[in-house]
């Protein structure tokens, strides 16, 4: 993740509104490419993550739950 990602992403929220989208319209969310990224280099340094992590965790879950049908936005 580049500087300017990380920092547009802080400015939006971390991209919460547009994730939702993508959810509710079945596309891929973009939780990789940004939670999962400071995970992957929180962990590279030892640096502990459990926000992110958290985040992380909750979109998976929601998107499972969406994809499965089981859930009612």
């Amino acid at each position: 993740m580049g500087k300017n990602t990380f920092i547009v992403s802080l400015q939006n929220g971390l991209g919460n509104v547009e994730i939702c989208q993508d959810i509710r319209k079945g596309r891929a969310t973009e939780i990789e490419s940004i939670n999962g990224e400071v995970i992957k280099r929180g962990r590279a340094l030892g640096i502990d993550t459990p926000y992110n992590e958290t985040v992380y965790n909750l979109v998976k879950a929601k998107v499972a739950l969406h994809s499965s049908g089981t859930e009612n936005d």
